[in-house]
């Protein structure tokens, strides 16, 4: 990536709120779906929009890709799910990384719901 992400992270730690922020959106669900199913690192909003849209009209696709780009991507970058370039309008699923973020939140909801 060309290294214009719209966040960066340089070390900060994923807030909870962020990540349920993140995933509280079933088009950010769907995209995370997308990578994890396909098991690709890479696509376009493009591409994604293509995937999530299915048959529906080329405009209705356009539509949801500027929504990618100006909204969804943009907030899985933030959570750190995804490093999305703009220029580009290329995110790259951080998929493996996010192993130990999902188990801190884990832990973390369950000594609340125990607590």
């Amino acid at each position: 990536m060309s290294g214009a992400r719209q966040s960066d992270r340089s070390g900060d730690e994923v807030t909870i709120d962020e990540l349920l922020s993140a995933l509280a959106d079933a088009r950010r669900r769907a995209v995370i779906r997308y990578f994890h199913d396909t098991l690709r690192v890479t696509a376009t909003a493009e591409e994604l929009a293509e995937e999530l849209a299915g048959d529906v009209v080329a405009a209705d696709s356009e539509r949801l890709a500027t929504v990618l780009h100006h909204a969804s991507l943009p907030k899985l970058d933030k959570a750190g799910i995804v490093e999305y370039d703009p220029a580009t309008r290329t995110a790259r699923y951080r998929g493996e990384e996010l192993r130990d973020p999902v188990r801190r939140l884990f832990d973390d909801v369950t000594a609340v719901v125990t607590a």
